[in-house]
């Protein structure tokens, strides 16, 4: 989480408590800092859940542009809906959740239509159906040392889904049974 949310009145204060771990998205000053914070996670005796954006939580042209120009200068693909992963965090989230029993969830949404909601048609109730995509993999199956390769082929994985789900392909038929997959439509959930 980003260094100054937990200066926000009241929301601060609960990240702060609840134990969140913050950031100021300088990779070698919150390196040990970061994983100090999600080695005490895997002390907790409850459950919980880390989450982790590796293409980051905003998606703006000029992000993509970047992103684009970043995979052609070093050879890797370009994707059609999503950033290229930043997977530093991720390897950390590996390094420090290594030998527990700990899960993983690759997940992405397809909006219909290919348009997310935006805060405010939310707040005015606007109905958009979405399709969700999620599989589990245990951590175990993430090969030491190639983190970063495994967070690049879920990615490009999602973008493959994304452009055969836009193209009005049935997620159905993109999904396979011995994986845990969840389609969302019109406010049903389906296991498959």
């Amino acid at each position: 989480m980003k260094d100054e949310l937990k200066y926000v009145p009241i929301m601060g204060l609960s990240f702060f408590l609840t134990e969140q771990p913050f950031v100021k998205r300088n990779y070698t000053k919150d390196k040990e800092n970061l994983l100090k914070q999600l080695r005490n996670i895997t002390t907790f005796h409850f459950p919980t859940t880390t989450v982790i954006f590796c293409e980051g939580t905003r998606y703006t042209e000029e992000k993509y542009r970047l992103s684009q120009a970043f995979a052609r200068e070093r050879g890797l693909p370009e994707l059609k809906h999503h950033l290229i992963p930043r997977t530093k965090g991720f390897g950390l989230c590996v390094q420090a959740f290594r030998g527990k029993n700990v899960q993983i969830y690759d997940a992405t949404l397809a909006y219909e239509g290919g348009k997310a909601p935006t805060l405010y048609d939310v707040l005015c109730g606007k109905k958009s159906d979405c399709h969700v995509y999620a599989r589990r993999f245990p951590l175990d199956d993430v090969p030491s040392g190639s983190e970063d390769e495994f967070a690049m082929r879920c990615t490009e994985e999602r973008t493959k889904l994304l452009t055969t789900s836009f193209s009005m392909t049935p997620l159905k038929d993109l999904m396979q049974s011995d994986q845990c997959m969840a389609s969302l439509v019109q406010d049903s959930l389906y296991m498959l």
